[in-house]
Order: C-alpha cells, then structure tokens, then sequence
C-alpha cells in the first residue's frame, strides 16, 4: 500500500477529507475518494505518483493557502531561489522525461496549472500498437477534473460486466454496474488502447501550448541541492544540448535512467509465467463487448473487448515447456484453448506478442528536486489493469 504519508506533510493550513476525516493538501482541492482498510488514503498507480509530484510541488513552493493556486500557477516566482535559469533552451519548472500516458497527464495536469514545462521522448513518434488497454473508474475521476473523461470515454468501449466460464460453457455473469452504482460516476470498465490513448492526450496537450519534443534523450542529470536546479544534457536529433530546470520527472519507463541517476533501488523479481497478447478480428459468443474469462485450468485466459465490429484481445500465460521458447512462439501454439473453451472463431490476428511481467518497486519515489512516475516507479503483473 502506498499512502499519502510516503511524501513530506504541508507545513500550510490542512483541509479535511469529506469521506474520512484525514488532512489532505489543499492546493489540489480535492478529496481522494478510495481509502485502503487502515483508513489511509491512497490513489491506483500511476496517479498516486502524479499525485504526489503535484502535492510535494505545493510544499516546495510553501505558498500561503489562502492563494491555493499559487503552488503549481506560479512555481517559478514561489521558489524563493532568486536564480535566473540558464544554460539551456527556455525557463523551465519541471523536465518531464518520458511522454507515455503517464508523461503525458502530468504534463497536462502542471500546463493547466500554468507551470512551464518541457517535455521530452526519445522516441521519434508515439507508439503504433495498443499495448496496454484498461482505465479504471479512478483514472476517469481523475479526468474529469481536466475536462477529459467525458472524451475519453466516447473514445474508448465501455466494459459492463465480466463472464466467468467453466468447461466450456458460461457459468456466471457479474455485473458492474451492480458494483459500482452510487460509488463511481463510472461503474465500468474502459476499455482503450495505449497508442489511442496517447494521441488523445498528446492532441489536448497541444491545445494547452505544450509540444512533446521528439527524438530527445536525456543523457545525463545533476541535482544542485538545496537552492540549486537541476542541470540536465540532452540529446536531441543527434546534437547535444544542456537543459535546466527546477525539478524532473521521470516518466521514462522501467530502465529509467532517472532512477538509475538518482541511485535509487528496484527491488523485486520475475514472474515464472510467460504471458501473451494477441488483437485479433473474430466471432462467436464471447465476442460480445463484455469480458470472458476462462476458469478450467491454471493459465490465465481472458477475452477483452475493443472498440469496433469483432474486434477483441485474448490475453493468456504459458507455463509448460512452450514457455521456455518464447522467440518461437505463435498464435497457432496457444489459440486452441480461446477456440475450445471460450469459442472463439478467429478470422485475423492483427497482433501478437509474448513477454515476461516483473514486480519491482523503487526504493524513493522521490530525492531532492528529481521524481519517479508510472513504470519508473513500480512495475507489476497487469492482471486488474491499474497501471
């Protein structure tokens, strides 16, 4: 569990939280709305880090709360520094490195709140396959407060209840909205795609000014410490670069040299199974707009819905010796189990894929003006899909 007390407390007025009765931030005015069974309040990952980045900015600053908005709107006079940011292009409060969702909605969440950022990738372009594909209930909460769910949601495939199915046939259906009615404006599970997603929030970031600069790498990076600024080398289109700012982000992944940087921990391990992904256009009953799980045997099986005609995602593990060739694997070694058992008639598979799931998690999730954010900071199995 990660709770609120991982980050330093405000030294500023508190606010109490409507559904518990915790001190919470004001700076980002409002009330985190799922508690864990200590009472302690906590947000699903990746937004507890953004969460965090935004609350720790308020303290940094130390801005009266009666001027609530003056934490994040006007970092760069708030300081207290008096330093004039050089040696690099542009006056900058926060380096987000890494413009992957999670990149990309701090990015949104800071430009709103008028802090100058810059945001890099080095990638040439967003990424083309659907990869990852969940947004729970808490992440369109989240939304809502940048004016981005009712969007998101149009975009992607709302999911109202999951089938759990025995030898072949389905043995029960359990219902969302059952669930979540009265808890959650949203009592579903959202359904869309990673490289959909992304130049959703890529395409809002540009009404707010702010342009993700492409085949940008971070090379290097030096905290000055208290006072100081972080003065970071960048390589962009081949050339290298200096770049200063008063805080990074580091957005960029699981082999985040920002956490390497930091010289911060990632504990954990590999999960023995071998799992796959495969996007495929098919018929059949389970292919519904709902989500089917198999049950009969040990490896994980489930069809999850997209957005359009026949369209669907099986996701499965491999645990007997076809796991230890991975390189060789096909959608023909693993798609008799989906035909047999959830009947599925696969007419094209658009995308396949295998990997191995890690479970790691930094030591810090902050040190001194440089952060972790998404992957960078915990990485774990994406059975649930929260992050």
């Amino acid at each position: 569990m990660i709770s609120l007390s991982h980050f330093p407390e405000s030294t500023g007025a508190k606010k109490k939280c409507a559904r518990s009765g915790n001190s919470i931030c004001p700076t980002l005015c409002y009330d985190v709305p799922a508690f864990s069974n200590k009472g302690e309040p906590f947000l699903s990952p990746p937004m507890v880090c953004i969460y965090g980045l935004l609350r720790w900015l308020h303290i940094a600053v130390n801005s009266p709360p009666l001027f609530f908005h003056a934490a994040l709107c006007g970092v760069a006079e708030s300081t207290g520094s008096g330093k004039t940011i050089g040696g690099g292009v542009g006056s900058n409060d926060v380096l987000i490195v890494g413009a992957g969702p999670t990149g990309l909605v701090l990015a949104l969440w800071l430009a709103k709140q008028g802090v100058k950022i810059r945001i890099i990738d080095k990638t040439a372009e967003p990424g083309t396959t659907s990869r990852a594909l969940a947004v729970h209930a808490r992440t369109l909460e989240l939304y809502g407060q940048l004016g981005l769910s009712e969007a998101v949601v149009k975009c992607g495939h709302k999911t109202p209840a999951a089938n759990m199915w025995v030898k072949g046939r389905k043995a029960a259906r359990i219902s969302f909205d059952s669930i979540g009615m009265g808890i959650t404006p949203f009592p579903f599970l959202h359904i869309f795609p990673q490289d959909e997603h992304e130049r959703f929030l890529i395409s809002r970031l540009q009404e707010v000014g702010v342009t993700v600069e492409r085949s940008t790498e971070l090379l290097s990076f030096v905290d000055e410490g208290e006072g100081g600024l972080i003065r970071a080398l960048l390589r962009k289109e081949g050339k290298e670069e200096p770049c200063a700012a008063k805080y990074i982000a580091g957005c960029d992944g699981a082999r985040s040299l920002v956490r390497k940087s930091m010289g911060l921990d990632f504990t954990g391990g590999t999960y023995l199974h071998l799992f796959y992904v495969a996007d495929v256009q098919a018929t059949g009953p389970t292919i519904d707009g709902e989500l089917h799980v198999d049950l009969d045997e040990a490896d994980f099986l489930a069809v999850f819905p997209l957005a359009g005609e026949g369209r669907a995602r099986l996701i499965g593990t491999v645990r007997d010796e076809r796991a230890d060739r991975p390189e060789s694997l096909t959608f023909e070694d693993i798609s008799n189990r989906a035909i047999q058992n959830l009947k599925v008639s696969v007419d094209r598979v658009n995308w396949f894929s295998t990997y191995h799931v890690h479970h790691r998690v930094a030591e810090h999730f902050r040190k001194g003006r440089s952060f972790l954010l998404g992957d960078a900071a915990h990485i774990h199995s994406p059975a649930g899909g929260q992050g």
